[in-house]
């Protein structure tokens, strides 16, 4: 598998920029060989959550996660809380 790069992160950023559905995307960043060969060079988008979701993020702390600004407060953080 491909690994991480600031170029793929720039390509994930744009993408998700560009996609007015996109609240962000998320990259693997654990220490299982295989997940990162089939995950780490693979950034994952998110798409806007529900009203019915009761707890649309959870903690994975194999995961890294990018979150368009607007959508922050919703999740109980603020820009000083960064």
């Amino acid at each position: 598998g491909d690994r991480w790069s600031d170029d793929l992160e720039l390509d994930a950023r744009n993408a998700c920029d560009d996609t007015d559905s996109c609240t962000g995307f998320m990259r693997y960043t654990g220490d299982n060989d295989q997940h990162c060969f089939d995950w780490c060079g693979r950034p994952q988008f998110c798409m806007p959550v529900s009203d019915q979701d009761k707890r649309p993020f959870a903690p994975n702390a194999a995961w890294t996660s990018y979150v368009k600004s607007e959508y922050l407060e919703g999740l109980g953080i603020s820009h000083a809380d960064l």
